[in-house]
């Protein structure tokens, strides 16, 4: 039995992808590493995930395929407000490459920022940006 977030993902990239960021908070975890086992080899990919965990060498990683270059993790740091260092680190891809595409999921607030720096600052068209939050602050799930 695999481990969480070890399914292949069905992921739909538009055409002339070349580079995929995959952002989001701990939440997103399993959701980065079924995109990760499913983006095609010859697309580079960028990993950027807000967290505070002491040891992130701890939280599950998904490899590549032996064919595909590595995906670069990076680990941002929180804030007291939660996602604006996430959202600046993602402001700093700008300009974005011809071929990018994004996906962001995570915290409610998080989310909402990712998308404003998407869409208002580097200007990405709908088709080359996914976002979804898993869940709100201060909310009880059920």
């Amino acid at each position: 039995m695999g481990g969480v977030g070890d399914e292949a993902a069905r992921i739909g990239l538009p055409a002339g992808t070349a580079r995929v960021l995959l952002a989001g908070d701990a939440t997103a975890l399993p959701a980065v590493n079924s995109w990760l086992a499913a983006i095609p080899a010859h697309v580079a990919v960028r990993v950027l995930i807000e967290d505070g965990h002491p040891d992130t060498g701890a939280l599950p990683r998904t490899a590549r395929p032996a064919s595909a270059a590595p995906a670069d993790w990076a680990w941002v740091a929180p804030t007291a407000d939660r996602g604006a260092a996430l959202a600046r680190a993602v402001h700093a891809q700008a300009p974005p490459a011809p071929g990018l595409y994004v996906w962001a999921a995570g915290e409610r607030a998080l989310v909402k920022r990712l998308r404003t720096v998407l869409r208002e600052s580097l200007r990405l068209d709908r088709s080359r940006c996914f976002t979804q939050y898993y869940w709100i602050d201060g909310r009880s799930a059920g």
